[in-house]
């Protein structure tokens, strides 16, 4: 699946334990909101891409998420390419 023309926030995470530390709520965030498109299934981790209207709110979704104060997680930002998911 391609995507082209817009703002896209892609977020990976990867849980290299099974322990509690990693264990992240969504049903406390906001990402019923934002999500564009889910990743492939991985027990160890996975990827989430979101459409933002404008870079403010790519901002907001890259700094506002569960997994944010995690050393799991990392983002990128994505203007005007065509994005494969």
């Amino acid at each position: 699946m391609t995507k082209k023309d817009g703002l896209f926030v892609k977020i990976n995470y990867k849980a290299p334990k099974k322990d509690k530390e990693y264990a992240v709520s969504m049903d406390k965030s906001n990402f019923h909101k934002f999500l564009f498109c889910a990743g492939t299934l991985n027990k160890n981790g996975g990827t989430m891409i979101f459409r933002a209207r404008d870079l403010e709110e790519a901002d907001y979704i890259a700094n506002n998420n569960p997994f944010i104060n995690s050393d799991i997680y990392k983002y990128e930002i994505y203007y005007g390419d065509v994005i494969s998911l």
